[in-house]
């Protein structure tokens, strides 16, 4: 048992740690516990430095000659156990264990569990958890990430969780965020965090944290400890995932890293757009003018509700050009739309971001949907007088009944899945491409949906996707490949995600034209009893514990519908 002097032994005991993890993983071994003892009442007042910067109380007791035993795990302090020894009393160390006499005010961090640990139950020496001091801890940590999130920048945010999640029982918490096309998961370094000895990226196809993220399932990173891999989801829009190693290793501990992730979630997306670390952080190479603009104007990829269940893929991510979509919630209404523009150029992309921007500007003017497509055309013409368009589809869904009303601008028709196995073709009359003045009649149809139906609208990309030998992904291969996977359970964004990356290797691997798939599935009337299937589709980590007739039941069944 190495001896570190005051001033130094906390320093000294993280690397020590770090190193020691590293070389067992390495081996194949798991790590072991390591014990840091500190000389003399400098140590001690180091530790109790340490724990009051933390906010624990330490009263430092005893004499010079006195020492105190801490348990170092991932670089924070996970229990100390302060006791009465003699300094020159080695034979009791290296031998049998000295009586223990706590000392009042020692924090109360426990040691992480040995191998056949009942989980709930204390994880060092038998003694009872401290129940008041984990609700302070976590108190704490949520009141000092709020806190700071208001000066801190995207940079900072790994450091500071870091450090303050540390103090609350989390020795250990990495994050890992998803790029653009949700292939790859790449650890977020920075301030006070670089890194060092960590994995910086993990594959998404065929690994723990892939599975993570995919299902949106929190999972064990390691056996008889208590690591989780945690998803990391802004709403139902998976972000990434967390690698969080706890203290303790019982069901509220669990329950807390969901919490913790869900917090750090909120500080990210509240950063991101501000940050241009995060921007090159979620690319592996570099987007296009046009994918730029895009990126930044559509909504994210997945929402859900109570109501309804949206999810959109885009290929290829980094050299889009004409293609877009949008969706947006207003009371009971659910709007929705798709665009492809002409061409295949940064002019393409110009047009739809005008397409889109006419048409949220006319929505929110109280457009009805035959009048936004007019506005849409106006804008168009008057910028390009007839010499570009774009074809579209806009939807609006009362959610209150399932009546979906929609007009097609030369778009290809939606397809209607019911059931999970049925599906048909909507047809409409087509109105002429917005933007060439035709003056053609817009005429709006009218759908009954039915509560689980899914209606999906998408782009020539999709089925006109061509392979090595010519032939086509086609529509009828389009429509199998989501109702096969609408059978295998998974959630609707993991599904598309599937869908883009067959397309993908159907065309060898680079599309020749935009592909975009747009999904929404309306779950019925909103009533409590659809909360388990939202969740289900949205592929959102369960929450242990809850109570439906608690206060988060209230809180579900308070929403507008």
């Amino acid at each position: 048992m190495p001896v570190l002097r005051s001033g130094t032994w906390l320093t000294k005991a993280r690397r020590r740690w770090r190193r020691h993890r590293r070389h067992a993983r390495q081996a194949g071994q798991r790590p072991a516990r390591t014990e840091t003892t500190m000389s003399s009442m400098g140590g001690f007042h180091d530790l109790a430095a340490a724990t009051r910067s933390r906010g624990d109380r330490v009263a430092a007791g005893g004499h010079m000659h006195h020492t105190a035993t801490v348990c170092v795990r991932g670089g924070g302090v996970t229990r100390t156990t302060a006791y009465i020894r003699p300094a020159s009393s080695f034979a009791a160390r290296l031998g049998s264990a000295p009586t223990r006499r706590p000392v009042r005010g020692a924090p109360d961090y426990m040691c992480p569990a040995a191998p056949g640990t009942r989980t709930g139950e204390p994880m060092s020496r038998g003694e009872d958890v401290d129940e008041q001091g984990r609700d302070a801890a976590g108190r704490r940590l949520l009141g000092d990430l709020i806190a700071d999130s208001h000066l801190m920048s995207m940079e900072e945010i790994s450091g500071v969780v870091i450090e303050r999640a540390a103090a609350a029982g989390f020795p250990e918490v990495l994050i890992y965020l998803g790029d653009l096309q949700r292939r790859v998961l790449r650890l977020v370094t920075g301030y006070g965090f670089s890194g060092e000895g960590y994995e910086g990226e993990l594959q998404v196809e065929g690994t723990v944290p892939g599975r993570c993220y995919q299902y949106g399932k929190i999972i064990a990173a390691a056996p008889d400890w208590a690591e989780w891999w945690v998803p990391l989801m802004n709403g139902t829009e998976r972000l990434g995932v967390l690698r969080i190693t706890s203290t303790y290793a019982d069901e509220r501990a669990c329950q807390d890293a969901v919490w913790l992730s869900d917090l750090v979630a909120l500080l990210i997306v509240t950063k991101r757009d501000v940050s241009d670390a995060m921007a090159r952080l979620t690319r592996s190479e570099p987007l296009n003018i046009a994918a730029e603009m895009q990126w930044h104007l559509m909504p994210p990829s997945t929402y859900t509700d109570r109501r309804v269940m949206i999810a959109a893929s885009m290929e290829p991510a980094y050299q889009i050009s004409g293609d877009a979509y949008d969706y947006a919630t207003d009371g009971p209404q659910v709007h929705l739309s798709i665009f492809d523009a002409m061409g295949h150029d940064l002019a393409a992309g110009l047009t739809a971001h005008l397409a889109m921007g006419a048409c949220r500007n006319a929505r929110r003017q109280g457009a009805d949907l035959a009048a936004n497509t007019e506005a849409v055309e106006a804008a168009l013409i008057e910028q390009y007088d007839r010499s570009r368009y774009a074809t579209g589809i806009l939807a609006s869904l009362d959610t209150r009944d399932g009546a979906m009303r929609w007009v097609n601008r030369g778009h290809p028709p939606p397809v209607l899945i019911r059931g999970g196995r049925w599906h048909t073709h909507l047809h409409c009359p087509p109105a002429a491409p917005m933007g060439t003045g035709l003056d053609l009649k817009t005429t709006v149809c009218r759908e009954q949906l039915e509560p689980g139906d899914r209606v999906v609208f998408y782009t020539d990309g999709i089925t006109e996707a061509r392979g090595s030998d010519g032939t086509e992904f086609g529509l009828e291969r389009f429509t199998d490949f989501l109702i096969r996977h609408h059978a295998d359970d998974l959630p609707v964004a993991e599904t598309l995600r599937r869908l883009i990356y067959a397309v993908l290797q159907h065309h060898g691997g680079r599309l020749q034209d935009d592909a975009t798939v747009l999904l929404c599935e309306w779950l019925g009337p909103a009533t409590a009893g659809r909360y388990e299937e939202a969740v289900r589709l949205a592929g959102l980590p369960e929450r242990t514990g809850f109570d439906p007739h608690g206060p988060e039941a209230d809180l579900r069944r308070s929403t507008p519908s």
